[in-house]
């Protein structure tokens, strides 16, 4: 890095904090630093190193504590797996200090280079946590440092991943699980500089591991998912706990074997085993709107011009990077969710999405996300940003058509453009929302399914989000919004049915979409019901055919003395109208009357 000096940790008396012993899965590494010593400067283990508040480090206490550790227990037994990063250089150490850090001279540049380390370390070691977090082993960052200290340590450290069972039902291969091929990560912190991933595995006596489940757990510094539930009750002891986290013989025999036919790879696991077994494509789906927008996933905003898109998709990041702690709402919604959302345009400039801002901030706080003005920028330039972000809820890309190198109407362009922001998804673990256009035409959009033939690039385009959400102008200042496709297992509730779209009106004081009709209609008679649908089909087909039919006056269906409804006063079928609008089946604008149901809902009334 220009201009940074970079000194190896381990020459800093301060590195490690007092009272606390060196870790115990690297005093094997502690004890040859030592021994090397005398031709490495003060890089070996310090005498002013360890519990100094007890007296000089002993190491002759301390192995003996590592054995210990290692004696089993006669009726449960306990596999340790840990994982550990080092780079080759000794720059940043093998064990978890990063307070012990120096990456720079300067203080101030040396902790924010030390923040950046961390984060990109913990975006490596997530897949991994998660994946042993999956197999209900217990996981927690300050276990690891606190097994020999026998005190609560929240200096951080791990993480660390533990395996309970009982003496004689572990399948002879189970140390395997924690072996997997060492990997590098680069670090765009320190250009140059990369640290390397290894696994390690361990015997932990089961009592030791107890008492130091009973001090607490927390995430520690690298490991952000804790099984929180899995700690010792308050009044638990040490049998009931481990009865409690213990894993079936059966269950480890098939975790073995999952493993083993994985070759050790998380992600070919999770595409082997049983129905149950099995994670890929059913990992929990985490919803920032609760049934509309995914976190994890990939999201296609599809609208007609002046529908209010730009101006949702600005409310969405001050609802989800709300600083309130007032109920919060989206179309209707509520939201729980919050995160960092990253808005990237294309096409308006900064000052405008300021503006759009202030109208949600005396309800959501000040913005306090990202904005990336990138008129006139390549994709490659927005990811280039986008990359350095440490963490990401939400990323919010408008529009498609500004960022798309190549042709919409060319798979291998589009497969190219999407697969970009999919990868970007995995690595990151965020959800991303793309803003997209329809074609010109001069065919109206009547319905949410017409996004089929008129989202630019069609089919191609669509097939590659996971969800799709539609908006449509219905004319008088009310746009439509609704679900046109979506992959997610059955067990999802959606926002909406796919295809059944929501009514708002577009308040033009507050730049909301707020629901229409959110109260319940008023119950309608079984006959009612019966003209609704006989009206909403007569309606349909005068519509489909190009004619317009408006409420009331000349054009309405009355006028039209149609043998389909002769038996109808004017009342009825005004009533049956109404109704139909009411609970959101048509909807009346400046073109007249809009069918919004679909063809089925004909069919409702016997």
């Amino acid at each position: 890095m220009p201009g940074a000096t970079l000194r190896r940790a381990c020459g800093r008396s301060a590195g490690r904090p007092q009272g606390r012993a060196p870790h115990p899965h690297r005093a094997g590494r502690a004890r040859s630093v030592a021994g090397g010593a005398a031709n490495q400067g003060d890089c070996g283990v310090r005498d002013d190193v360890g519990p100094t508040t007890r007296g000089a480090f002993d190491m002759e206490r301390f192995v003996a504590a590592e054995a210990a550790l290692a004696e089993p227990d006669e009726d449960f037994h306990v596999l340790g797996i840990g994982i550990n990063f080092e780079d080759g250089s000794g720059e940043i150490e093998s064990w978890h200090d990063p307070q012990g850090w120096d990456l720079h001279d300067d203080d101030e540049t040396n902790a924010l280079l030390i923040k950046q380390v961390e984060l990109e370390a913990l975006a490596a070691l997530r897949p991994w946590v998660s994946h042993y977090a999956s197999l209900g082993l217990m996981c927690a960052g300050n276990l690891a440092e606190s097994l020999l200290d026998g005190q609560r340590d929240d200096f951080g450290g791990g993480p660390e991943f533990y395996v309970v069972h009982r003496k004689d039902d572990a399948p002879e291969d189970l140390v395997a699980l924690g072996d997997f091929p060492e990997f590098t990560v680069k670090l765009a912190a320190m250009p140059g500089k990369e640290l390397t991933v290894r696994p390690f595995v361990r015997p932990i006596n089961a009592t030791i591991l107890f008492n130091a489940a009973r001090q607490g757990i927390a995430p520690g510094l690298w490991c952000d998912e804790v099984n929180s539930e899995l700690a010792p009750l308050p009044a638990e002891e040490r049998d009931d706990w481990l009865a409690r986290r213990c894993l079936p013989g059966s269950t480890l025999a098939r975790i073995m074997k999952r493993w083993t036919r994985s070759g050790g790879d998380i992600e070919l696991f999770g595409m082997v085993g049983s129905a149950e077994e099995r994670t890929t494509g059913n990992q929990p789906i985490e919803w920032l709107v609760p049934g509309l927008v995914p976190k994890g996933a990939l999201g296609l905003l599809v609208a007609e011009h002046e529908t209010g898109k730009s101006t949702l998709l600005t409310e969405l990041a001050a609802v989800i990077d709300s600083e309130s702690d007032a109920p919060r709402m989206f179309l209707g919604t509520a939201v729980s969710a919050r995160g960092v959302v990253v808005t990237v345009s294309g096409e308006d400039a900064e000052s405008i999405i300021s503006d759009r801002e202030s109208y949600f901030e005396e309800e959501h706080g000040p913005a306090c996300g990202f904005v990336i003005d990138a008129r006139g920028k390549t994709l490659d330039y927005v990811f280039k940003i986008i990359e350095r972000i440490p963490e990401i809820a939400l990323l919010i890309v408008e529009p498609v058509t500004v960022f798309l190198e190549g042709r919409e109407t060319d798979n291998s362009d589009l497969s190219s453009f999407y697969n970009r922001f999919n990868d970007f998804i995995v690595r990151k673990g965020c959800g991303v929302l793309l803003a997209h256009h329809v074609v010109k035409s001069k065919r109206k959009l009547t319905s949410l399914g017409d996004f089929d033939w008129a989202t630019r690039g069609g089919g191609a385009s669509i097939d590659r989000a996971r969800i799709v959400i539609g908006m449509l102008d219905r004319g008088l200042e009310t746009t439509m919004v609704g679900i046109v496709k979506q992959n997610f297992p059955p067990s999802q509730a959606l926002w909406a049915p796919v295809k059944q779209g929501k009514l708002f009106k577009r308040n033009s004081a507050t730049l909301r979409l707020e629901p229409i009709a959110s109260e319940s209609p008023a119950p309608v008679s079984r006959s009612m019901e019966a003209d609704a649908a006989r009206v909403l089909g007569v309606l349909r087909t005068r519509v489909a055919h190009g004619q317009i039919v408006r409420r009331t006056g000349k054009s309405e269906l009355w006028e039209a003395k149609l043998p389909e409804l002769a038996d109808l006063s004017r009342g009825a079928i005004r009533n049956a109208v109404a109704a139909l609008i009411a609970s959101g089946r048509i909807c009346d604008g400046p073109d007249g009357l809009q069918i919004i149901a679909p063809p089925e809902d004909e069919q409702g009334a016997n």
